[in-house]
């Protein structure tokens, strides 16, 4: 059976419904389940890698004015290499 799509551009709504060719209508009216009959979970956040968290770590120090030049602070070169370095498990 074919999938047809449905939309309602007043509440900026898109369905995919299944109808055979013969049945097929044109016009469908839809009303909220009260109960799902099945939950959907979307993935695709990912975890912050170690590069990730020492940028934004130099971000904040950077932002509140910890991050001076000194003899004991890393050189720019040298931090913009731990931040472009792979992450190891």
């Amino acid at each position: 059976m074919p999938i047809y799509e449905y939309e309602n551009p007043e509440h900026a709504v898109t369905v995919l419904a299944q109808f055979p060719i013969a049945s097929r209508p044109d016009t469908i009216v839809l009303t909220r389940r009260t109960v799902p009959s099945r939950v959907t979970v979307c993935t695709g956040a990912q975890a912050p890698t170690m590069s990730d968290k020492l940028a934004e770590g130099y971000k904040t120090l950077e932002a509140r004015g910890q991050l001076k030049a000194g003899p004991k602070t890393m050189s720019t070169q040298a931090i913009k290499r731990a931040i472009a370095m792979p992450d190891t498990d």
